[in-house]
């Protein structure tokens, strides 16, 4: 086989050269016409969803902000004449007949205002119901008939806050008796309770209480 000459190799080249300038002239020349035409089309998305949630749930609850009511520790006043015959008479209302009711403070109605303050602190209108027991367990006279022996509840609405009443006036405790039958919850969602005590000037000396139930359900 013969060399390639020197001329034929450049010969080649330049070809070759051409060739390739030619090519991407070419290219050139056609990327300039589809840009002129408008660019290319896109695939796929460029935007998306998303998504907010909230979830709210009705509540239904009470509390006692004030939970106890306490008539203190004393005796019968025997300087009233009155008072052994007819006993001590007292409401958280201030009542002490006859003041036959001496408070150890020396206060002859300490307890005053003192009642129980029932709070609907759920996001739902309710029906409250209360429960204890009768005035001869709270006294532990059960058995007997004993005279000038009371033990009651009362609603002391002063406000108007409940929307649909209860049971009205002094009411006994032996039975599940409605507070209020539509307590609004907001602005006024609250309710005063009052008692009422009565008992002999004989009774046996001694601690009395009772733990007293409060039971709160939608109301209708």
């Amino acid at each position: 086989m013969e060399d390639i000459s020197n001329r034929t190799l450049a010969t080649l080249l330049i070809a070759a050269i051409v060739i390739s300038l030619g090519g991407t002239i070419i290219s050139l020349n056609r990327l300039a016409r589809i840009s002129g035409a408008g660019a290319l089309p896109l695939v796929g998305r460029a935007t998306d969803g998303g998504m907010v949630n909230v979830t709210i749930m009705s509540s239904l609850s009470i509390y006692l902000s004030d939970d106890a009511i306490d008539f203190g520790t004393g005796w019968v006043n025997t300087s009233q004449g009155t008072c052994f015959n007819d006993g001590v008479n007292l409401t958280t209302l201030g009542t002490n007949d006859g003041n036959c009711w001496v408070n150890a403070t020396g206060l002859l109605t300490p307890y005053y205002g003192d009642t129980w303050t029932v709070v609907n602190d759920g996001t739902l209108d309710v029906n409250i119901t209360i429960y204890g027991v009768n005035n001869e367990t709270f006294f532990g006279t059960a058995g007997t008939t004993p005279e000038n022996q009371t033990y009651k509840w009362q609603l002391n609405d002063t406000q108007s806050n409940c929307d649909t009443a209860g049971d009205t006036g002094w009411n006994a405790f032996d039975a599940n008796a409605t507070l209020c039958a539509d307590l609004p919850w907001g602005t006024r969602n609250s309710l005063d309770v009052d008692v009422w005590i009565r008992f002999p000037s004989n009774l046996t000396p001694q601690v009395y209480g009772d733990d007293v139930v409060f039971n709160a359900e939608q109301a209708s």
